[in-house]
């Protein structure tokens, strides 16, 4: 933290392979994987709790912790490799922080990385801790961050969603 001002991540989500061959046991490289994920997070054993139903294709879903969620043996990537994924949202982030005073996220980014992970979405929060954020409003005054809306059909004027459409 410098100059009052924090950046955290708010919503984290990557897939990568569950690295699987042919004559390996997919029930093995998922429980593997799992305990992979969780040594990193500094899961324990007893937090790791597999859901009954799992999400967009993936065959099995894993709750590390109370908010971290691990979902294995999803579609085929682009090598033919079955993928996992691992989303974790606000609540999530903040439990990565707390349990891992050690690491930072630039040491998560970087052990997703080596994972050769395909970074989906990461989405930053921005904590001032005085209530000073007029440089970020006369970037949001210039439309500086309208890239998000457009595709939706919205632009950002004066702190207001405005319609794109034209009738």
């Amino acid at each position: 933290m410098s100059n009052n001002i924090e950046v955290k991540i708010d919503y984290f989500s990557a897939t990568f392979s569950l690295m699987c061959d042919a004559e390996d046991s997919l029930l093995f490289k998922v429980h593997e994987m799992v305990r992979l994920m969780a040594t990193y997070l500094n899961v324990k054993n007893h937090e790791i709790v597999r859901s009954k139903y799992s999400q967009n294709n993936y065959n099995y879903q894993y709750l590390l912790g109370e908010y971290i969620i691990l979902r294995l043996d999803g579609p085929l990537n682009a090598c033919y490799q079955r993928t996992c994924h691992l989303e974790m949202k606000g609540d999530a982030c903040r439990d990565f922080e707390n349990r891992n005073k050690d690491k930072n996220w630039i040491n998560f980014l970087l052990f997703m990385a080596q994972l050769n992970s395909n970074f989906k979405r990461i989405d930053i929060v921005i904590d001032d801790f005085k209530g000073d954020m007029n440089g970020l409003k006369e970037k949001a005054r210039q439309g500086g961050w309208n890239r998000g809306f457009a595709p939706y059909g919205y632009r950002l004027e004066n702190f207001k969603l405005q319609s794109l459409a034209f009738f």
